[in-house]
């Protein structure tokens, strides 16, 4: 598909223009309730420069308040303001919910906030590469600043089904164990994205790189 490129990670995206969906009658809708607010306050869209026909929006975006929100452009969500379409629910334009949003939406403006935050993710990815490769472990992280993951091989993982075919599960699972004993934790699955918040400190890196060190030479150490 025609457009701008971007590179990121090592990945060169695409920017699809709005003619050439619109050419051919598409929709476009971004699912944000990870990606929003999470490494820029305008979330993928404005990370990589799409604009989407519609958006869902969750999580982030009222601060760990319970509340979701769905937005787009107004020819489509013209459909709910003429009554064509029926968009109903309980706590639809809650007062709470709706100040909790506002009051989350402020403090994301707070200036070098997102790029400090993405600085710190990319410091903890490299690190992680690093202290994998001295171990002699296979390793590829693979993300956005804030959102990856790491993955035991050393084939590139693009989706769901290069995980499947690539991923050393079984090797995953005593990395989480080894860190878990060591004071960090994250979930379990090697399918979940490792987040670093817009709250995480640099102490926090440098605890979780000295966790994976320790970690990654227990692992070299059984698989001699």
């Amino acid at each position: 598909m025609a457009g701008r490129t971007r590179s990121t990670g090592g990945t060169t995206w695409i920017r699809p223009r709005s003619a050439v969906r619109r050419a051919h009658g598409a929709l476009l809708i971004f699912d944000e309730v990870i990606t929003g607010f999470r490494f820029c306050r305008g979330g993928a869209q404005e990370w990589f420069g799409v604009t989407p026909d519609l958006t869902t929006l969750a999580k982030g975006l009222g601060g760990g308040f319970p509340v979701a929100a769905v937005g787009g452009s107004a020819e489509v969500m013209g459909m709910i303001a003429e009554g064509r379409y029926s968009h109903s629910g309980t706590y639809n334009a809650n007062a709470v919910a709706c100040a909790a949003v506002s009051a989350t939406m402020d403090v994301l403006k707070e200036p070098g906030l997102y790029e400090t935050a993405r600085a710190r993710g990319d410091r903890l990815a490299d690190g992680l590469r690093t202290l994998a490769d001295a171990a002699g472990l296979p390793v590829t992280v693979d993300g956005i600043g804030t959102v990856f993951q790491m993955w035991f091989t050393e084939h590139p993982i693009r989706n769901w089904r290069d995980a499947q075919a690539y991923a050393n599960e079984p090797r995953f699972t005593p990395w989480y164990q080894e860190m878990f004993l060591r004071g960090v934790l994250f979930h379990p699955s090697q399918y979940e994205n490792l987040f670093v918040s817009l709250v995480t400190t640099d102490e926090d890196i440098d605890a979780t790189l000295t966790a994976a060190e320790d970690s990654f030479q227990v692992l070299a150490a059984k698989a001699s």
